[in-house]
């Protein structure tokens, strides 16, 4: 691959880190806002 591909798919790779972790936060919020799912240590 030319390394503009590679650059390419490098930034590509940590955007879906980034959008992975942004969706784990907002499945944590919804899950901790039912009563009961989440109890509190």
């Amino acid at each position: 691959m030319s390394e503009k591909q590679d650059f390419i798919e490098m930034m590509n790779d940590g955007g879906f880190s980034v959008n992975a972790r942004i969706d784990f936060n907002n499945f944590i919020s919804a899950v901790e806002t039912e009563d009961g799912m989440i109890s509190a240590v």
